[in-house]
């Protein structure tokens, strides 16, 4: 008759998602919350709104009455800053 080993003598991996790389994506979140948080509050909220919520530029610049050329820049310099701030 042939015996199994012991659970606790095998390394089986649960393929789970490890509490290291866990605790590095709500560091990353954080550092991603906090430079938001540093844009003006109209730049913010076109950043959140479209990559957050999934909302098109063309929808953004109907929904706020402004040029679809200045919600795209109001974004592009926005991910500048985002950019300049993850970095350091």
């Amino acid at each position: 008759m042939a015996y199994a080993d012991q659970v606790e003598d095998l390394d089986i991996p649960d393929g789970g998602v490890s509490a290291e790389a866990l605790l590095v994506t709500a560091g990353e979140e954080r550092r991603l919350h906090h430079c938001l948080s540093e844009l003006d509050d109209r730049t913010e909220k076109v950043i959140r709104t479209a990559f957050f919520e999934g909302v098109t530029y063309e929808a953004l610049a109907r929904r706020m009455d402004t040029p679809l050329g200045t919600v795209k820049s109001w974004v592009r310099r926005g991910l500048a800053k985002l950019k300049g701030c993850l970095a350091t």
